[in-house]
């Protein structure tokens, strides 16, 4: 029999490498003579860099930006030419930080924005953003504003640019940096809007450290800023499935960037050739009539 294994990641204890490991052992336990074709997953959030390294031709670089909380880390990025891939969790990611530093209304996409301007400066045309794992829940404000956008309130006082201002947030105003030439493509593995009871603050806030009153104030913060972002940048964005994707961060890269949002699991697989890579080592290795395929797929 043989075995395909394409799990994702155990978060928190497992890579989606060592998952095929120990499911491949296990399966060798009880039957040795198995035949295991390890194809290890991601769904487009965390661990997804270390999938396409394997199977596209990637440079990797490390660039220095910002953690969540605005420590100055380096970051590996993949490079192919002119196309960058980011895995978002390594610049804002829950990981980086310790427990005790896990609060939303102080968390910042800011070291994102200023990872897309070092890269832009160095000749990037083609961003794709691999959402998922955040410790942020500010729509993207803050890497809005490390990108040069400005943010007022209602009386025209410009205002910090983190989440606890989202809900005085009443005009924006764009950079003077024109972006229409680059592209960018976002990856989200879940189907939450920006804000609401399926929203990106009641869906993911209470595991990035908020409470009860932190969730009501961010989810009403965040639809005051959608309602916003439709008037000034014209991108109505905020019930959009997966908009609500890293506390919102990507509706925040649809409105600011006009990004397109696909599934992360969906690229990924048809980064990997899947299909044809699994076909061409079974036939390799016996005839397709008498196969016995099983995917393990495990999240």
């Amino acid at each position: 029999m043989i075995y395909l294994l394409c799990p994702d990641k155990f978060r928190g204890s497992l890579t989606a490498e060592q998952v095929c490991q120990y499911l491949s052992e296990g399966i060798l336990s009880v039957n040795p003579d198995a035949q295991i074709l390890n194809c290890p997953m991601a769904d487009g959030g965390e661990g997804s860099l270390e999938i396409l390294k394997n199977f596209l031709p990637l440079e990797v670089e490390s660039i220095e930006t910002s953690d969540p909380v605005g420590r100055r880390i380096m970051v590996s990025v993949g490079i192919n030419q002119q196309v960058c891939y980011i895995e978002t969790a390594r610049v804002i990611g829950l990981n980086l930080l310790q427990p005790e530093e896990r609060n939303p209304l102080h968390t910042t996409t800011e070291g994102l924005g200023q990872l897309i301007l070092r890269l832009i400066d160095k000749g990037i045309k083609e961003f794709h953003l691999f959402l998922g794992g955040s410790a942020t829940n500010d729509a993207g404000i803050g890497m809005a504003a490390a990108l040069g956008y400005r943010f007022f309130d209602h009386a025209g006082n410009e205002i910090e640019a983190d989440a606890r201002h989202l809900s005085k947030v009443g005009k924006v105003i764009p950079p003077d940096r024109k972006s229409d030439h680059l592209k960018f493509k976002v990856y989200a593995d879940v189907s939450h809007v920006m804000y609401g009871p399926k929203g990106a603050s009641r869906g993911f806030g209470r595991q990035k450290g908020a409470d009860a009153q932190q969730i009501a104030m961010l989810d009403a913060g965040i639809k005051n800023f959608a309602t916003i972002l439709a008037k000034d940048m014209h991108r109505d964005v905020a019930h959009i499935p997966g908009s609500g994707a890293a506390g919102a961060l990507a509706g925040g890269c649809m409105a600011f960037l006009h990004a397109e949002i696909a599934s992360g699991v969906d690229f990924l697989f048809k980064s990997q050739s899947l299909k044809r890579k699994s076909e061409k080592q079974i036939s390799s290795s016996q005839g397709k009539a008498n196969l016995t395929r099983v995917a393990l797929m495990a999240k």
